[in-house]
């Protein structure tokens, strides 16, 4: 599916207004919070993925769904949207260490979705 601008921030009031399920990784960082309020304030439907269990219950507080997801641990990056049935998967993976080495020692998936 192919969006245009405008196709999911839709005018607020509008009759056309349409609720998307959008996933959104990097959804505890400086921009996905952002993003992730403003997507909920529009009445879309959103799964977050983060990396630790502390930012996933803020992210459940705020009213998205969240997930717990080594980004580094590729069979999990791929499942995860997938199995969130998102109609629109928006990357903000932003806070990407410098060597493979300082990953999170996140477990490769869990929460729901």
């Amino acid at each position: 599916m192919r969006l245009r601008s405008g196709d999911l921030f839709t005018k607020r009031g509008s009759t056309e207004e349409r609720a998307t399920r959008v996933f959104v990784a990097g959804a505890s960082g400086a921009i996905g919070e952002t993003l992730i309020a403003e997507l909920l304030k529009r009445g879309h439907s959103v799964v977050g993925m983060t990396t630790s269990t502390t930012r996933a219950r803020i992210l459940e507080g705020e009213g998205a769904e969240a997930v717990i997801v080594n980004a580094f641990h590729a069979p999990a990056l791929e499942a995860a949207p997938r199995r969130s049935k998102a109609e629109v998967v928006i990357d903000q993976l932003t806070s990407l260490p410098k060597a493979l080495t300082d990953t999170p020692n996140t477990p490769p998936v869990t929460g729901s979705c």
